[in-house]
């Protein structure tokens, strides 16, 4: 494993540098052990090893798929006090460990920092913090403000709105959202639609589920168990 080859190459008193501590973290992370991850990149520090952006991408994302984020905004803190600048992937990354602990102010406020340190938000960190969002009037003014800044939604982009609009019930809404996502040459999913048709069924919207539904057989978009029992709810 990358663990036990890093502890080899300490045995063999070969220095291992900013790569092979950088590789020993992602390979922690994709092994969901985001504590080891933590403890290679303060290791880093002790034995005079530079972690660069990467190395600290890398253990803020794995904090963020472990719902640990506090920490992801404590590294992303730290990276601040060295010589090492957070990039797109770092204020990213954070925004959305911020959204998986609903913590959409912070999502929204590090969204904003973004700006103020000349680091541009991309298509990832306004989803990131579109999904944080409690509110779908919140989650449209982001996608507006994507359009102002010449960043072009990705579908999520678009499900994470339709989703906050479902929650509220604000039917009309979601199905702007979803026309959208066609205007903007991009192809709604089995999501896009599922998503929809909750909102639906959320305002009694019975025959406009329906029709969603129907459409999605036309376009070869395949509905799943989420899609029918919110079509079936609405009825």
């Amino acid at each position: 494993t990358a663990l036990a080859l890093l502890a080899e190459m300490v045995r063999a008193t070969v220095d291992p540098n900013t790569i092979s501590y950088t590789a020993a973290i992602t390979a922690c992370k994709e092994a969901a052990e985001w504590r080891t991850a933590l403890a290679l990149l303060a290791t880093m520090v002790q034995v005079d090893v530079q972690p660069d952006t990467t190395s600290y991408n890398v253990t803020i994302s794995s904090c963020q798929e472990a719902f640990v984020w506090r920490t992801a905004l404590a590294l992303l803190t730290a990276m601040g006090r060295t010589i090492v600048e957070p990039d797109t992937i770092s204020y990213s990354a954070a925004i959305s460990a911020s959204g998986n602990a609903a913590e959409w102010q912070t999502a929204l406020a590090l969204l904003a920092v973004m700006g103020q340190a000349t680091v541009d938000p991309n298509a990832f960190s306004y989803t990131a913090a579109i999904s944080a969002c409690m509110s779908w009037w919140t989650t449209l003014a982001l996608l507006a403000t994507m359009d102002q800044v010449a960043v072009q939604p990705k579908t999520i982009s678009y499900n994470s709105a339709i989703s906050a609009c479902g929650k509220a019930s604000a039917w009309q809404a979601a199905l702007t959202l979803l026309a959208a996502i066609g205007r903007a040459a991009l192809d709604p999913d089995t999501i896009s639609y599922s998503a929809a048709i909750s909102a639906c069924e959320g305002a009694a919207e019975w025959q406009a589920a329906l029709a969603l539904l129907a459409a999605m057989v036309r376009i070869i978009v395949e509905p799943n168990t989420i899609t029918y029992n919110s079509a079936i709810s609405a009825c």
